[in-house]
């Protein structure tokens, strides 16, 4: 990205880790990770023949056998929010971190990145909830408010060509990513965590990286 446009995303992910206003007004409760994650955005994003932007629903809550990983990087999360922490070494670190998301470990990056022949330094990856939620369950209310404060504002700035929607929850949000970013396309895509199967995925593969030419 130009330097002034990645100024302004690391701008706005900075104000987006102060927000508390949904666990203050929607009776919410936080795991491990209290604060919300800024998503990775490639150094080579701005300049991609094709500007890929991969959004899901929400951050894993973290809970459960991933809770020591979760708490070993809180300090790179409270430092970027405290400012002795910049974006890019946020981002040098998630990018390390990313190796081990999903079931089983790698999956993550193997999904969305490998499989469907992208390339890990020109794509992006967004959150509708910027925050985790104890239980993974995330209200509309607060999605709508996240959405308002932080993520369309997000998505305005990374201004892609093409924008996956990875998940069903994250498709509720479609109609508003097509008002707001009209020239791009939208892709429905399942979730790395579907339970259709192997055969399925096969297949969504095939077909995702098809129609973003692939």
């Amino acid at each position: 990205m130009s330097r002034w446009k990645f100024k302004r995303v690391e701008k706005l992910s900075r104000k987006a880790t102060r927000c508390r206003f949904c666990f203050e007004h929607f009776g919410l409760k936080s795991p491990i990770t209290d604060i919300a994650q800024a998503r990775w955005v490639g150094p080579d994003y701005r300049n991609a023949r094709t500007r890929i932007v991969i959004v899901m629903l929400n951050p894993g809550s973290g809970e459960g056998y991933k809770k020591e990983m979760n708490r070993s990087g809180l300090p790179m999360l409270y430092g970027f929010r405290d400012g002795s922490v910049s974006l890019r070494e946020l981002f040098r670190y998630q990018r390390v971190a990313m190796e081990n998301w999903g079931t089983p470990r790698g999956w993550f990056l193997e999904y969305y990145v490998d499989r469907l022949g992208l390339h890990i330094d020109e794509i992006a990856f967004a959150n509708i909830a910027w925050c985790a939620v104890s239980g993974n369950k995330y209200p509309k209310k607060m999605l709508k408010e996240c959405w308002a404060r932080h993520s369309s504002d997000l998505m305005k700035l990374l201004d892609p060509d093409v924008v996956v929607l990875a998940g069903r929850a994250a498709r509720s949000f479609e109609g508003a990513i097509n008002e707001m970013l009209p020239d791009a396309r939208v892709i429905r895509m399942l979730h790395h965590a579907h339970r259709k199967g192997r055969e399925a995925t096969r297949r969504e593969h095939r077909r995702v990286r098809r129609l973003i030419g692939n």
